[in-house]
């Protein structure tokens, strides 16, 4: 019942129990995800996942896979604060600061030390202080708590940002960044800004994107 339109559709008395809903986009290659908020009648907030799409590695979360043309909800988790789809892979994080990963597991770019697709969410290695995250397209960052930021995945191109160009199954420190306040991964590249206003950028630069006046890639952040 939406008793005093205590639900938020705009009348004062009807018998739909949903409430005014917070969506959070993030769609990346053929996968669709949104991230709801309710606030149900009773006053209880329930966050929740629904997606959709191309699940040919299990990235839609359901537990199978194949095309979904429906939005479906994924189960297992919750008090999910932050959703974002990579290539072929999905990560959030959670309001405990765990991050759960699922899809396409190639490059070990879902964090669980292992290089097999999950069909559902997995915790990814170690995390309990994780307080955003964004997925490139074969590899995935997590911004800690403390301001650091951990990279996990391919590394062809050094989008790591650890110094390296090998892969990791489990997350790596990304070197010499700090103070860092949101993250984001792009194809082969990955940026963060920083709570200075500047924004440091590591990875493939074949086509300028990590900084102007050069073309050359780089296996350590920079600014």
């Amino acid at each position: 019942m939406n008793v005093k339109g205590k639900s938020g559709l705009g009348k004062e008395k009807s018998n739909t129990a949903a409430g005014t809903p917070a969506w959070v986009w993030s769609t990346f290659v053929l996968c669709s995800l949104v991230l709801i908020n309710m606030m149900f009648p009773q006053y209880e907030s329930k966050t929740f996942i629904m997606s959709w799409g191309d699940n040919t590695f299990g990235q839609v979360g359901v537990g199978k896979f194949g095309y979904e043309c429906s939005p479906l909800t994924v189960t297992g988790i919750d008090g999910i604060i932050n959703v974002s789809a990579g290539g072929s892979h999905t990560i959030v994080v959670q309001d405990s600061g765990k991050v759960f990963s699922w899809g396409d597991n190639f490059f070990g770019e879902l964090g669980n030390g292992t290089t097999q697709d999950a069909s559902s969410p997995q915790q990814m290695s170690y995390f309990s202080n994780a307080v955003s995250i964004s997925g490139g397209y074969t590899h995935s960052l997590i911004l800690m708590d403390d301001g650091t930021v951990m990279a996990c995945g391919d590394n062809w191109a050094g989008q790591l940002g650890n110094g390296s160009e090998t892969r990791s199954v489990v997350p790596v420190l990304v070197s010499g960044l700090s103070g860092a306040i949101s993250v984001a991964g792009g194809g082969y590249h990955s940026l963060a800004l920083r709570d200075d206003g500047t924004v440091w950028a590591w990875g493939y630069n074949g086509s300028g994107q990590l900084r102007g006046g050069t073309r050359v890639s780089s296996r350590v952040p920079g600014k």
